[in-house]
């Protein structure tokens, strides 16, 4: 005659309804605690592990660092848009200004561009 020693080891509960002391066997309890899904006790009352696993506190750990990338990324861009906006519109001023254009009425005055041509060559040179 043969025999077969066979060794598991198994995790014990207290069944939430009844108080019945069983224990299933380790694999199948980190299978329920990873997919959540409904074990029974031996009176027939139904259970479950609602609390999240490590790799799911993981993930969702992950996703929202993904998040605050993506929200800084974007913001640096809209940032660094605004940037470029302000300095286009800074250079469009002073070219405008060393051509004799009033930057609050938009008027021309041949004195005034006269005056930068003159005192201020350096300026006309650089924004024209």
């Amino acid at each position: 005659m043969s025999t077969i020693d066979i060794r598991t080891t198994l995790s014990s509960f207290t069944c939430c309804n009844c108080g019945m002391l069983f224990a299933m066997p380790e694999l199948i309890e980190e299978r329920r605690r990873a997919d959540h899904a409904m074990f029974y006790c031996p009176a027939g009352h139904p259970q479950h592990f609602p609390g999240k696993t490590d790799l799911e506190k993981a993930r969702e750990e992950l996703a929202k660092e993904k998040q605050r990338r993506d929200q800084a990324e974007a913001q640096a861009n809209a940032e660094r848009e605004a940037r470029e906006k302000a300095e286009k519109k800074l250079k469009r001023t002073q070219r405008r200004a060393a051509a004799g254009v009033c930057p609050c009425c938009t008027r021309t005055f041949k004195s005034l561009a006269q005056h930068i041509a003159a005192k201020h060559p350096e300026y006309q040179a650089a924004n024209g």
